[in-house]
């Protein structure tokens, strides 16, 4: 292989090794300028602003999906009782949200799962 190509080969790679290793994060990220027409949203956030926690579950379908609507209308509470559905897996979920200023909110999200005899842990930092 020619010299030139190998050269042109390792530079791509050292471009996306260095790109990669420099991935900004939205802790990282200036806050964004705001223009007037932004303030009808000031606050918009701010009602979630606080800890939440809270557990998802995540369920299957035994039977299969159906070729029936499958949100009845009005839904109702006892409506995934009716259905055969076994648990797949819950994911605790804790959440902090925190607004930085009149337009901007910033979060933080947590989720333990378990995976086999395996117990997981996932961030998002906002």
């Amino acid at each position: 292989m020619n010299l030139e190509y190998l050269i042109y080969i390792s530079l791509i790679l050292c471009c996306l090794a260095v790109d990669c290793a420099t991935r900004t994060t939205a802790q990282d990220m200036a806050e964004p300028e705001f223009v007037e027409a932004d303030r009808q949203y000031a606050d918009v956030f701010k009602s979630l602003d606080g800890s939440w926690k809270g557990t998802s579950t995540v369920y299957r379908k035994i039977g299969g999906q159906s070729k029936k609507n499958t949100l009845p209308t009005p839904l109702d509470k006892s409506y995934p009782e009716s259905l055969e559905l076994e648990i797949m897996n819950q994911i605790r979920v804790t959440q902090h949200y925190e607004s930085s200023n009149a337009l901007l909110s910033k979060g933080q999200i947590n989720d333990e799962y378990q995976h086999g005899d395996e117990r997981l842990f996932r961030s998002l930092p906002g």
